[in-house]
Formats: structure tokens, sequence, C-alpha cells
């Protein structure tokens, strides 16, 4: 509850390119309740029971329990702390298109996301090259790229490491 005189500020969901930053209310009319009982960890978190899709139970990786129904989820982004929308379809093609394991969750936000990938795809770069320098300039260029992003992210911490390049 908010204490008195101060005054509470929504903040925007983080924008998600293909379903924006709202939820996306479906066709279904399933109750609160039935999407609450097919799986335990809706019980704590903040649902949207209008956007509600059934699963397909034959595609999910699941070991105990499936999950009947996917449900757009508010979440808080554990890298930035901007709330996001975990969307029910955003989750069917997880857990039933890339076969994800049903207990996985998403934690970050889609930007947060990118940016890791991003990050990962410039320390595979660096770490490919460093230790055998190439010879041509696009390789030459790609780790020059690779070692200056590193290292404004203050992954990189030989400067030495940079001047060498």
């Amino acid at each position: 509850m908010p204490k008195k005189g101060r005054r509470t500020v929504e903040r925007e969901n983080v924008l998600h390119p293909r379903y924006g930053t709202a939820p996306i209310e479906s066709a279904y009319n399933v109750p609160y309740d039935q999407i609450v009982e097919g799986y335990w960890q809706y019980r704590h978190e903040h649902l949207y029971p209008q956007t509600a899709i059934p699963a397909d139970l034959s595609k999910q990786n699941f070991s105990t329990f499936p999950r009947e129904y996917y449900v757009d989820i508010q979440k808080t982004c554990r890298e930035c702390g901007r709330p996001f929308i975990f969307f029910a379809r955003e989750q069917q093609f997880w857990y039933e298109e890339l076969g994800l394991y049903i207990d996985v969750d998403c934690v970050a936000c889609y930007e947060c996301r990118k940016e890791e990938r991003l990050a990962k795809r410039h320390r595979e770069v660096f770490s490919k090259y460093i230790n055998n320098l190439p010879t041509n300039c696009r390789e030459l260029t790609a780790l020059l790229e690779s070692g200056v992003y590193l290292w404004q992210k203050k992954e990189l911490q030989n400067v030495h490491t940079l001047r060498r390049l």
C-alpha cells in the first residue's frame, strides 16, 4: 500500500516488437481459478486471465505437470527492473515450438534478452580470434569491434589486451 501523500507512478511495459506492451485478449473465456489451478506458480504472478490460450500438451516438454493454458503474465526484468509482459503466445512458442522445458521462466525483458544475445556473440568472436590473431581485415575488424564492445560493457578488464590489438 502506498504511503499517504506519495504518488505511485504506473510504468509502461517494455515494448516487445512482436506483441507490443499491453495484454492481448483471446477468444477463450477461462475462469481465473481454473488457470491458477493449472499451474502452481500462477498463484504468485500478476496474470491477465482474459488472455488465456489453450496449450497443446503433446508438444510440451514436462516432467510432472503440463501447463493447460498459457496466459499473459506481468513480470519485472531482473536486469533493468522495468515491467514487461511474458505473453501467452510467446510462451506457446517457447514451450511448443522451441521445445524448452515447461518450467523455464522468462526473467528478463525483450530488450535485455536481445542485449545479452549481442554480448554473447561479441564474447564468442573475441574468444575465437584473440589467441590466433586474424590475417584478414574482416576478421580483424570483427575482433576489434568485439573488443571495444566488451571494454565498454566492462567485460574486458585488461586494457593492455585491447591496446595490443
